[in-house]
């Protein structure tokens, strides 16, 4: 550019010589806004877009929570998993064979051993308790294998049984029959329930059976889920 007289001197450009609006994203240079140019935000935000088309900060959810969406015209926010998600998944076993002596409703109380398939450490068991260490909902699923012991015939009912004092008492929340004719036949059993446990410290569950007769029958137990309860942990409270 040609000036009359002299030069002028260079100056630098500063913001106040820039009217608000006048440079067009066009001007932008790709990659030009770095993480320094954001605005701060909280730890965890995640930037997302309103109805508007506006950007917003999407608050950070809590430990085990999942981004949810809301549907078209609304940010998606961190929420708790579905209900119906498999959380968890393990099983009670009975590692030995069980001779049933007596009759009436009991419990097996020895001789068990806690296992685990997707979660670890979300149920135990001592002296036939079995306790959660999780509070939520479960399916519980208890099956029974048996066999005649003597040529009289003999029926035995297979309880879930639910403590909601800490294990000072038990009451049936589901049951199933069978029976045997004569030795040597054998028989299975299979029932199921899903329950809410409020709290790990009140609520337990045993693996319950109530023989007709004594010395009749006894449970088949190799550590394998031959006579076995299984827990599988579908939701959070």
């Amino acid at each position: 550019m040609s000036y009359i007289g002299k030069t002028p001197a260079s100056a630098a450009l500063t913001s106040s010589d820039i009217s608000d609006g006048i440079i067009s994203t066009a001007k932008i240079a790709n990659d030009a806004a770095t993480l320094a140019k954001m605005a701060t935000g909280t730890d965890g935000n995640i930037i997302s877009y309103d109805a508007s088309g506006n950007p917003v900060a999407v608050a950070t959810g809590s430990a085990g929570q999942i981004l949810t969406s809301a549907g078209a015209g609304a940010p998606p926010t961190f929420a708790a998993a579905a209900a119906g998600d498999m959380l968890g998944w393990g099983l009670v076993t009975l590692d030995g064979d069980l001779a049933l002596n007596s009759s009436g409703t009991q419990y097996i109380s020895s001789n068990q051993t806690a296992r685990f398939l997707s979660k670890s450490n979300f149920i135990s068991v001592s002296s036939g308790v079995i306790s959660f260490l999780e509070t939520g909902w479960y399916k519980i699923d208890y099956q029974i294998s048996m066999a005649r012991v003597s040529e009289n015939g003999e029926y035995v009912r297979g309880i879930i049984s639910r403590s909601t004092n800490g294990g000072s008492s038990f009451s049936d929340i589901a049951y199933s029959y069978s029976s045997v004719a004569d030795a040597p036949q054998e028989a299975n059993q299979y029932m199921s329930a899903i329950i809410d446990i409020e709290s790990t410290s009140a609520y337990k569950i045993a693996m319950g059976y109530a023989p007709e007769n004594a010395s009749r029958c006894r449970f088949f137990g190799t550590g394998m889920p031959v006579t076995a309860m299984f827990f599988t942990k579908l939701a959070e409270r």
